[in-house]
């Protein structure tokens, strides 16, 4: 462990001792505030709600059934919620690698927070000699997700009033299990940079994960699609990109 740490010491030392290394970097952060869709897929006959549908049962002595308490609540496997939050994407040189840092509410309850990291292939591509740009990003996400759970069930009740009602008691820990993911994450947008520097972006992404978690493991899903609306800055770290033949004369001198 000892021999780990001081590995992993050298080599940040290494990095930030090499200015060009730093230069070669790219970070961008920004807000992203938008709207998803879960598709949770949950068994609702093996999930926590059998309780509390057996106790309204126990209330009903004429008899009341599984499809009619499914009816009442209104009970669905997929449901929308708004996502707000912020996110970091680093670069190396132009490259098409990106990893991307996130920190979103919860596609399962906006009241919650989730948590990613996403190692992508892609690239963003300028159209022309325009500030306009399309995006295309695709790779490996791991997610802790805050909200799935205990929220995903209350919010996938139909009926605004039960749903009110019951998410004043409803707490069981962890009722779908693990609240990690490993997904297979895409997103694609279209965007508009400003400054001679192109640091400062807006535009819109849509996106989309698939779940790839075992289901020995967890049945229920966190498959998910979603679109959202960004402002993102661009830190070169005092690097200054080529601009190639976007701009005559080109701002790099060239």
């Amino acid at each position: 462990m000892k021999l780990r740490g001081f590995s992993c010491f050298l080599i940040s030392l290494f990095l930030f001792s090499n200015l060009q290394a730093q230069r070669n970097f790219h970070l961008q952060v920004g807000m992203n505030l938008g709207a998803s869709r879960l598709f949770h897929n949950t068994n609702f006959e093996t999930s926590k709600l059998v309780p509390l549908y057996k106790t309204i049962e126990a209330t009903h002595k004429e008899g009341y059934s599984w499809d009619q308490f499914k009816a009442d609540f209104g009970l669905r496997d997929a449901y929308n919620q708004p996502r707000m939050g912020f996110s970091g994407t680093l670069t190396y040189r132009n490259w098409p690698v990106a990893v991307t840092g996130e920190m979103m509410s919860s596609t399962s309850s906006y009241t919650k927070m989730a948590y990613s990291v996403t190692l992508e292939l892609g690239k963003a591509f300028f159209l022309g000699d325009s500030d306009f740009q399309l995006s295309a990003y695709g790779g490996y996400q791991f997610v802790k997700d805050l909200g799935f759970g205990s929220e995903t069930l209350v919010n996938s009740i139909g009926d605004k009033e039960i749903r009110g009602l019951v998410s004043e008691y409803f707490d069981p820990v962890k009722p779908l299990g693990p609240q990690t993911a490993q997904m297979f994450h895409l997103r694609a947008g279209v965007g508009q940079t400003f400054g001679i520097d192109d640091q400062l972006s807006v535009g819109l992404e849509m996106y989309g994960a698939l779940d790839m978690t075992d289901r020995a493991t967890r049945q229920a899903r966190m498959n998910c699609v979603g679109i959202q609306a960004y402002a993102r800055f661009l830190f070169d770290f005092g690097f200054r990109r080529n601009f190639d033949d976007r701009f005559y004369p080109n701002p790099n001198g060239k």
